[in-house]
């Protein structure tokens, strides 16, 4: 059994999302304050053993207006039950999926339906109104303190109440206790913070917890090899006792005052003695510390090693944890869910990388002991593009965040496991290569800008910051987290779905590759004003056009060379001038031509002399002289007019009112 589907409602920026989770493991990716921690908080608060509670901050900003709504119904005397539609309620829906052959009996107070081969049951939590609270939550009320005054009304006024619900007919439902979720399903969670930096007292105490979780688990282990090593450790530590009461204390007791000279002990008073005890759980939380095997007997405290192996470290011991403890419950759930929060924090890219490769080979490899399976799905929110680029791009959910029609900050999900299966095959098996083999950070910028060689991502940056210098952009680029990515130009068009699927606000830049028909009826690359075509297959594919002729490239207007959130740049004549680049090279020394020395007259001429000044240069060299160089270099018309487009189109409203997509 797994959890297939979480849904929640009106929590924070998760107003009305839906994440579906693998089978083993699901990758969280975003920008920051996309909503990935929020759910992580809200599953933690859910299978907590405290009492769920939230307060009115907790509540999605579109549920504000609800709140109001219900207030000003209530003041005008509506009835009770029309007022308790309108307030908004946490949600949080639960789906699980099990096999037809499977052991149900935990799963029974869940299951509702009748169908015979129905595979799912849903679990639902409210926080909403208790019942009757009605006139409390909004006695002695203005409108004005609405706000201030709900902030402690919530949390007292509202309860979480758990339903069975039958997933195929959402009036068939009944209230169950939380127990009943538990039994289920649990939890476990290694938050963000884990106080690695902090060097003091608390290093000691944290790994000495684990360690004391990780001996009780042991203790009431089924497996007989776990309780039998918590036993010698319980022996270990009474042979230590009874050494203390025979030698130990009797040296004590002399440094103990003489009492005596006040008159005590007297007649009737007891006798002090002392007696020190010591267990297994003070001595694993209080004086136990992790040391390092150094040389010539010589060992080394915690704190000598680097950050990125202790956080290893931890979070390998906390699964340990997790997984002993799951082991020793009298009754299992059949289902854990771990969730992982930013385990690159000080870490290594490679070992990033296999982390998230090899976290399932560290679930079997502690099965291997019992031989029993750990039925345990991982959930990693990460902001490492090293993690989200190792992991299977069908394991990964895009969280991104967009403004809905009250003008408020929402979060959505973007599914690749369901993205992926609208692509075809060729370009799911492309696009997985090359965001594995490639650095791309996709998943974490506000906007991106594909490039088709090594000269144009050198050059962008330099263009990007000159052109905000001459306040050229009234949207500096530069104070947006911006994604340049080398692809080339025969594969820009691989990406086509994936920006669309993402609404990252993108820019390509490519170039126009113009081609005329030779002798033999081959194309042969040619000068712009002699072309006749493009032998850009990017370009043919973005206009819809195997045969796009090259006169209808140049005159295409701005709105045709836009879809949506996403533009395509090449080459077009410079002012004043109707001679044009065929390639990136051309377009720079045509946009400078003071700095290269050009003798052509006409624009003709101009542009044969461009093809065979790039024909001579070496493009990488090329880019990294002009990127070094001290001068005010000019951006190439079509580059310039992208980077402007690009610099002003809102990433939280990306998509146009057509939607339109390439």
């Amino acid at each position: 059994m797994k959890i297939k589907e979480i849904e929640v409602k009106n929590f924070r920026l998760l107003h009305d999302v839906s994440i579906s989770l693998e089978q083993d493991v699901t990758v969280i990716v975003g920008k920051n304050n996309s909503g990935k921690s929020s759910l992580i908080d809200l599953m933690q608060r859910l299978f907590s053993e405290k009492k769920v509670s939230f307060s009115i901050e907790d509540f999605s900003a579109h549920s504000y207006s609800s709140f109001l709504e219900a207030f000003e119904s209530y003041a005008e005397g509506a009835d009770e039950s029309d007022v308790r539609k309108i307030l908004p309620i946490i949600e949080v829906r639960l789906t699980f999926s099990y096999g037809l052959d499977e052991n149900l009996g935990a799963l029974s107070d869940l299951i509702m339906d009748l169908e015979p081969e129905c595979t799912e049951a849903l679990a639902i939590m409210h926080y909403q109104l208790k019942e009757g609270a009605l006139s409390s939550l909004f006695a002695e009320l203005e409108k004005k303190d609405l706000p201030a005054k709900l902030h402690d009304r919530v949390p007292f006024f509202y309860e979480a109440s758990f339903y069975a619900v039958d997933p195929n007919n959402a009036s068939n439902r009944k209230e169950i206790n939380r127990s009943v979720l538990e039994k289920i399903c649990s939890g476990s969670f290694i938050n963000a913070q884990r106080g690695l930096d902090d060097v003091t007292e608390k290093e000691r105490i944290v790994l000495g917890k684990m360690l004391e979780n990780m001996f009780f688990a042991a203790k009431s282990s089924a497996v007989s090899q776990q309780a039998e090593i918590a036993s010698e450790l319980e022996s270990a530590v009474g042979d230590i006792q009874e050494k203390i009461k025979v030698d130990f204390n009797e040296k004590l007791n002399k440094l103990i005052p003489a009492l005596s000279i006040l008159g005590y002990p007297g007649f009737n008073d007891p006798r002090i003695m002392t007696d020190t005890t010591l267990n297994v759980r003070q001595l694993l939380t209080n004086h136990t510390k992790l040391f390092y095997e150094g040389s010539d007997g010589l060992n080394f405290p915690e704190s000598y090693s680097g950050l990125g192996m202790r956080n290893i470290i931890l979070i390998l011991l906390k699964l340990v944890e997790f997984y002993r403890i799951y082991q020793s419950l009298e009754v299992r759930p059949p289902t854990q869910i771990v969730f992982i929060e930013e385990p690159e924090a000080h870490l290594h890219p490679q070992i990033q990388e296999v982390f998230i490769r090899k976290i399932n080979e560290v679930a079997a490899v502690l099965c291997e002991d019992t031989n029993e399976k750990w039925p345990v799905q991982f959930v990693v929110s990460t902001h490492s593009s090293h993690i989200a680029n190792a992991a299977m791009l069908s394991s990964i959910r895009y969280f991104l965040v967009r403004k809905n029609e009250l003008d408020k900050q929402i979060a959505e999900i973007r599914d690749l496991r369901k993205g992926l299966a609208q692509f075809d095959e060729t370009t799911c098996s492309f696009l997985q290569k090359f965001i594995t083999l490639s650095p791309c950070d996709l998943f974490f910028a506000d906007k991106v800008i594909f490039v088709e060689g090594i000269a144009e991502r050198l050059m962008v940056p330099v263009f990007i910051q000159l052109l905000e210098k001459n306040n050229f952009l009234d949207k500096p680029l530069s104070t947006q987290y911006l994604s340049i990515v080398e692809i080339g130009g025969a594969h820009a068009h691989r990406f086509f779905e994936l920006i669309n699927f993402l609404e990252l606000p993108t820019l390509i830049i490519t170039d126009i590759d113009s081609v005329k028909k030779g002798a033999n009826g081959q194309n042969r690359k040619c000068v712009v004003s002699n072309g006749e075509s493009t032998s850009n297959y990017s370009l043919r594919k973005w206009f819809g056009d195997e045969s796009l002729k090259l006169p209808y490239l140049l005159k295409a207007s701005n709105e045709e060379r836009t879809r949506g959130n996403v533009r395509i740049a090449y080459q077009t004549p410079e002012e004043g001038s109707s001679a044009c680049g065929r390639t990136f090279e051309e377009s720079f020394m045509l946009a400078n031509k003071e700095h290269f020395n050009f003798t052509g007259l006409t624009d003709n001429e101009l542009e044969s002399e461009l093809s065979r000044k790039a024909d001579n240069i070496k493009k990488s060299d090329f880019a990294l002289e002009k990127a070094l160089s001290e001068i005010d270099w000019n951006t190439p018309n079509y580059i310039k007019e992208g980077l402007k487009w690009l610099s002003e189109i809102d990433n939280l409203n990306a998509m146009t009112a057509d939607g339109g997509t390439v």
